[in-house]
This record gives C-alpha cells, structure tokens and sequence, in this order.
C-alpha cells in the first residue's frame, strides 16, 4: 500500500508539474520590429548619370534591449551597402559596415554625414515624390517593411 502510495504521489507531481508548464505564461521579449520606430524616412532624389543613392530616417528604440540593422532590401537597387560617413584628414568617406545599432531608449540617426543606407545599381528613375519600398532586417530575425518617399 505505501509502495502504490507513492507511486500515485510521484505521478501526481509529475502530471500537475506538466500541466502547469503547458499553460504558465511565456515571458518573451518584444522583437525590434515591435518597438523600433521610423520617422522622417527619406530617399534622395538622384540624377541622369548616377545609379546610386542614399537612404535616411530617424531609428527610435523604445525598448531596453539594444537591436541592430544587419540588412535592408528593395527591389529598386541590386545591391545595398549599411555605410558610415566620416572626415580624415580633410577628406570626406564613406566606409560599409556589418551593421547600425539602436541602443535602448535612444535614437540613431541615419543622416548626410553619418550612419545611411546605400542603394547602389538603382534599376529606375527616382523622381521627387516617387516611392520607394524599403525592407530593414534586424539582428532578431524580425524585419520591418516601408515606403519611402524620394526627397
């Protein structure tokens, strides 16, 4: 009798203990396409003879995990670069970077000068007011789709 007592008591544990791991909440953390917002997203206006642009726009991060920009497509360009501006010695270059990082609670920036995004092989004629459909990729897997207009 006390052997089958504790059998049934061991399996009691183990079945309420299965139960309740089914049905506890999940803690999980928002992903950057949840919490990352877009402002004054822009793509500049290109002439004739050039097949490359740039993109910029303002990343607020409201949350407080630090996120990052590995990626960006659009059917509009054949390639697109993340790029970083800067001055040495005198001069002004741009250098391509693995990624852009939004930290908790800030904004990045993306501006003339600074952190952008590069569209290079541009395959159409970008006018003032033409859209441009712009995916951002993050480093959580999640991806945010927009439609930028030509400045």
């Amino acid at each position: 009798m006390r052997r089958c007592t504790l059998i049934f008591a061991m399996a009691l544990v183990f079945f309420s203990s299965s139960i309740y791991a089914q049905t506890k909440p999940m803690l999980s953390t928002p992903s950057a396409s949840d919490v990352i917002t877009v402002k004054t997203p822009q793509v500049q206006m290109i002439s004739a003879n050039s097949n490359s642009t740039e993109v910029f726009m303002e990343l607020d991060n409201a949350s407080k995990k630090t996120y990052q920009v590995v990626a960006v497509y659009s059917p509009v360009a054949k390639q697109i670069q993340l790029h970083k501006s800067f001055t040495q010695d005198g001069r002004n270059w741009m250098q391509q970077v693995r990624d852009i990082t939004i930290v908790p609670h800030h904004e990045r920036d993306l501006k003339q000068g600074g952190f952008h995004i590069m569209l290079i092989g541009v395959n159409k004629t970008l006018n003032r007011g033409d859209i441009v459909p712009l995916t951002l990729i993050f480093n959580d897997g999640s991806w945010l789709k927009l439609n930028i207009p030509v400045n």
